[in-house]
């Protein structure tokens, strides 16, 4: 084979040979040998009874008597060996049915998976086609054969084909998830975005080694969003979620039955109804500050009741809004959106809740026109690189991707063709391993037991080179305790 040097260093990395076994032609050859050592056999003892007879002769010819001791030694030769080749004939016999026996079960399972592949069943399949690699590599350890090397490769080839389809359908799985995490944030249902975008990145992470740096930036932005608008709203899962509701609902048919006694001007009896009606809601309040709903009855309470005093607390309301806005942004917005909810065209409030969300990163801020241009010109930067097919630049296209989409997450189209890119680079981790990564595996477990560290890592090392390795955990983790063992510090 061609040597291989470490690319760091220069240093030649020694690779063992594969080793072929064939029982088949041992067992035949054992076989014959031993049908035709017993017809040499009988002939040899034959012409040494012939010899014998002639006693008188042989007394006085040396030289038969030379040839008779030859014959002698050949007769007791040929009953070595042939105590010698039945316990090897046997366990040509034993390897050659192993090998026969695993190479039957791998090339069933390889027929099923193909069949399962075939309806979709892609989790069954790659399970069958990792079983029967296994099975094939058992066989080639006890007999070489073209056919079972043929038959290993077409399940390497389809656990490929599988494989790049899972990573097609993850990239386009995400994508759509994308956009619908997009989409329901500018709806402002950011927990619905926070949880579409966490399964985007789920998804993500069961074909790619390295983040989504789009699903990351939009995690980051929700995630602040959530955490802005926690309290808001009690969750149905929060265990007072049921108290705080009758609490709430009791407010509001005093507030209903306050509206009553006020219109009809019967302000003693309005009295305790308004009291008892706030006495909830401050209830609901103590934990859960921010909550909306209790906020603004609160103020439609006071608003029906003294309106002088409701119009003093809505301007004191906003102006602790633009105060707060810096330290407490969450408590500023809580304000401006109770506002909202009931004098919208308050001078200057939409203006500055939409600065606070933009701060609060509840919507995006404006597109600077620079960064308009600049991100255009990023993809237009990459777009010749997948049009060429400069396979070996795809890396440097998806970095000016990741860049584009940073300076305006809305760009679409850097979006798409990053996912065009991915596709094609096939980065996904191969199900099942080339042939010889499967052997250099097995060799480099075996350096681990004998303790030979330092050429267990360069064999490991040398096959993380190969793309489709770079995931692949078992050569990692073994990758990892080599290094371990071997002293060496991880980089």
């Amino acid at each position: 084979p061609e040597p291989v040097y470490d690319p760091e260093t220069g240093r030649e990395i020694q690779l063992p040979p594969r080793l072929e076994k064939y029982p088949v032609r041992a067992r035949d050859t054992y076989e014959s040998l031993s049908e035709n050592l017993e017809d040499l056999l009988q002939s040899s003892e034959l012409m040494l009874a012939d010899a014998l007879r002639n006693e008188e002769y042989l007394e006085q010819s040396e030289e038969l008597q030379v040839h008779v001791d030859s014959l002698r030694n050949l007769v007791d030769g040929i009953g070595t060996l042939q105590e010698a080749i039945p316990p090897r004939l046997e366990d040509a016999r034993q390897a050659a049915l192993q090998a026969e026996s695993y190479k039957r079960q791998g090339s069933s399972l390889y027929q099923q998976a193909s069949a399962q592949a075939n309806n979709s069943l892609y989790e069954q399949a790659l399970e069958n086609l990792q079983i029967a690699s296994e099975a094939l590599d058992a066989s080639l350890t006890f007999q070489e054969d073209p056919e079972v090397r043929r038959i290993s490769e077409n399940v390497r080839r389809l656990s490929q084909e599988i494989s790049q389809g899972r990573l097609d359908e993850v990239v386009r799985n995400v994508r759509r998830l994308v956009e619908q995490g997009k989409s329901l944030y500018a709806q402002g249902d950011f927990t619905g975005a926070l949880g579409t975008f966490q399964r985007a990145q789920s998804e993500w992470r069961s074909a790619f080694s390295t983040e989504n740096e789009e699903v990351t930036l939009w995690l980051g932005l929700v995630r602040s969003a959530v955490e802005a608008t926690s309290g808001r709203e009690i969750a149905v899962t929060d265990p007072l979620y049921k108290e705080m509701s009758q609490l709430y609902n009791l407010a509001y048919g005093d507030f209903e039955s306050l509206q009553v006694l006020v219109r009809q001007d019967r302000i003693g009896e309005a009295r305790p109804v308004r009291e008892r009606a706030e006495n909830r809601l401050a209830k609901i309040l103590i934990p859960f500050p921010y909550n909306a709903k209790a906020r603004v009855l609160t103020l439609r309470i006071l608003q029906l009741w003294d309106p002088d005093a409701f119009a003093e607390s809505i301007t004191e309301l906003y102006n602790n809004a633009l105060a707060l806005g810096e330290n407490r942004p969450q408590e500023a917005y809580a304000n401006l959106k109770d506002i909202e909810q009931l004098l919208p065209n308050y001078p200057g409030l939409q203006r500055a809740i939409t600065d606070l969300e933009i701060r609060l990163k509840l919507r995006l801020p404006p597109t600077d026109p620079v960064d308009l241009v600049q991100s255009q010109a990023l993809v237009d930067r990459a777009r010749p690189i997948w049009e060429g097919r400069q396979r070996e630049a795809y890396p440097d296209a998806v970095e000016l991707l990741n860049r584009a989409i940073q300076l305006n997450p809305d760009n679409r189209e850097a979006g798409e063709l990053k996912d065009r890119i991915l596709i094609a680079m096939g980065e996904g981790i191969e199900i099942v391993p080339d042939d010889e990564t499967r052997r250099l595996l097995v060799e480099a477990q075996q350096l681990i037991r004998d303790r030979n560290y330092e050429q267990a890592v360069d064999i490991l090392e040398y096959l993380l080179e190969k793309p489709a390795n770079r995931r692949n955990p078992q050569i990692l983790d073994l990758l990892k305790l080599a290094r371990a063992r071997a002293g060496r510090i991880e980089g």
